[in-house]
């Protein structure tokens, strides 16, 4: 029998929300310092793995429903290495407390960003319109420190200056276009909270200037599709977004970047008008993609991201599985072996500036 889910009412979440808001502004910065790990229960069976992908033997299991703790994250902040050493992807965990976690290739600065979230009071019921990434602030380039279902209730805290991302009670971020905020309303009183960005200090050198940091598949509603259970309704985009960031972390307008197949386009960060560091490309059956020249114009050594396919016979099994294409070896065989959503899958590359 499946076990039914408690959602607290909403007078329930603005009383909760006062007192969130008090503790936020007065501990979050000391969270940041620790490090404070999650916690979460595992949404089914699953594997645990000894390392962060498919690749990595299996070293024992997780049941349905099982508490665990989270005390660090690779790099994409696809899986999750648990209190005992040993790994899940994260997909397969429901967050239970939000915390901030280390990250296993990436040091956060010690040096905490400050950033205004104006409060907001919600008049009606908030929630999620869609199954998304929380983050440890108000960004993409910060750390993926959680999850929500699809109209997941959701307690606000408050904003960044633009409106653009919500803070959630516990201190989580969500981009506001992926919340229902018809029943969210401004308040007068800015807070302030801090926040450690995971995008410093620079990668190390791989040998080259330009350094590849985040090579990610899609996930179907990312891709303009839907999951309903196990069963993936595929996309219709075929996008290769590359983003291109300097030393510490921003986004660098004026760098040219070239996929290698094909007619061998050439765009330039910030020149398509889809945003500071973006060159976007169309993938035909796949691609290869590099940085070529940096902003003064000169030729630029670059690691090669590759394997960009959107064949699923051609795309990796933990990287399905990150993208919730599918559970585990076994069914991304089939999905690759049947190949469902052949021609439509979609992929984010993101380089960086080397440290010198």
């Amino acid at each position: 029998m499946k076990s039914m889910k408690f959602y607290p009412t909403l007078s329930q979440q603005l009383g909760v929300s006062l007192i969130a808001a008090f503790v936020t502004c007065l501990c979050l910065y000391s969270l940041a310092l620790a490090q404070v790990p999650l916690t979460g229960t595992v949404d089914r069976n699953a594997n645990l793995r000894a390392g962060p992908g498919t690749t990595y033997a299996i070293v024992g299991r997780a049941a349905q429903g099982q508490s665990v703790t989270i005390v660090d994250t690779n790099t994409t902040g696809d899986w999750y290495r648990l209190a005992d050493e040993q790994w899940i992807a994260a997909f397969l965990v429901n967050v239970v407390t939000a915390g901030l976690v280390p990250n296993a290739t990436r040091v956060l600065s010690a040096t905490p960003s400050v950033v205004k979230a104006t409060p907001v009071a919600a008049n009606g019921p908030v929630t999620a319109n869609r199954n998304a990434n929380l983050r440890a602030g108000p960004g993409t380039t910060y750390a993926i420190v959680g999850g929500v279902r699809a109209d997941q209730p959701l307690t606000l805290l408050g904003h960044n200056a633009d409106g653009t991302w919500y803070q959630l009670a516990g201190g989580a971020w969500i981009a506001a276009f992926l919340v229902n905020t018809a029943a969210a309303a401004p308040v007068a009183t800015p807070v302030t909270v801090s926040v450690a960005p995971t995008a410093t200090p620079a990668p190390a050198s791989s040998g080259n200037e330009f350094v590849l940091v985040e090579k990610r598949l899609w996930d179907p509603y990312e891709n303009g599709g839907s999951l309903d259970g196990p069963s993936v309704h595929c996309g219709y985009s075929r996008r290769l977004v590359v983003n291109v960031l300097d030393a510490n972390g921003n986004r660098v307008n004026g760098v040219a970047v070239q996929v290698q197949y094909g007619a061998k386009e050439i765009e330039v960060t910030g020149a398509q008008g889809r945003g500071d560091g973006v060159a976007e490309f169309v993938l035909g059956g796949g691609q290869d993609v590099k940085v070529i020249r940096d902003t003064d114009g000169r030729a630029a050594a670059s690691d090669l991201a590759t394997g960009l396919s959107t064949n699923p016979q051609g795309i990796a099994l933990d990287a399905l599985i990150s993208g919730r294409y599918c559970q585990d070896e076994a069914t991304c065989r089939h999905f690759a072996e049947t190949n469902s959503c052949n021609g439509h899958f979609s992929w984010t590359v993101t380089f960086q500036r080397a440290g010198n």
